[in-house]
């Protein structure tokens, strides 16, 4: 059922492509709006964009960013002799070892978060262009985080929306109750 009633009808184009793989670009933007300039005059080039933007840096790092972007790789990018170009379109997703089952309150702090932001920002290349990555890493990086638990494993880990065909489940975010404005959501991909 879609928010304007029940779909009775769906029309899909698809994109065909030959292999489980990404052809990435990635780059660092010093602030937003150099992150917006170079959206503006290079995003036409990419088939999908994406940007982890910092948004508790201060000054003018404000909104610095991670800018990533990327089209489906053709079978001859992929290397001679590897497991991939035996098997181009096996879809391997991979996924973390479990966190101990308790962590500490108060895990997710603005300071910890601003720490955290300060090193996905600096492991990001300034410029790297043609990586390759699977479909997974490159649409999906945050289910590589494994499942959390109950309780604060489950707050200080993330907040996600997951459901299957009966049910859904909600994780607050840290610090939020269930139903507060920062208790917001983001859907997970469909396994």
């Amino acid at each position: 059922m879609g928010l304007t009633g029940i779909i009775l009808t769906v029309t899909l184009q698809l994109h065909p492509v030959e292999t489980a793989y990404m052809t990435v670009d990635t780059e660092r933007a010093a602030d937003l709006d150099d992150l917006l300039a170079r959206l503006a005059a290079t995003d036409h080039r990419h088939r999908y964009s994406v940007a982890w933007i910092d948004l508790l840096a201060r000054g003018g790092a404000l909104g610095r960013a991670v800018l990533t972007r990327g089209d489906h790789a053709p079978l001859d990018a992929l290397p001679a002799g590897s497991r991939a170009r035996h098997r181009p379109l096996a879809f391997r997703p991979s996924r973390l070892p479990a966190p101990p089952p308790m962590l500490p309150e108060g895990l997710l702090t603005r300071r910890t978060v601003g720490w955290f932001n300060e090193l996905w920002y600096r492991k990001a290349p300034h410029a790297r262009a043609g990586e390759l990555q699977p479909l997974a890493a490159f649409f999906h990086p945050l289910d590589g985080v494994p499942p959390t638990g109950t309780g604060s494993t489950a707050a200080a880990a993330s907040c996600s929306t997951s459901s299957s065909s009966d049910t859904a489940t909600r994780t607050p975010c840290a610090g939020s109750s269930p139903g507060s404005p920062s208790a917001a959501a983001r859907p997970s991909s469909p396994s």
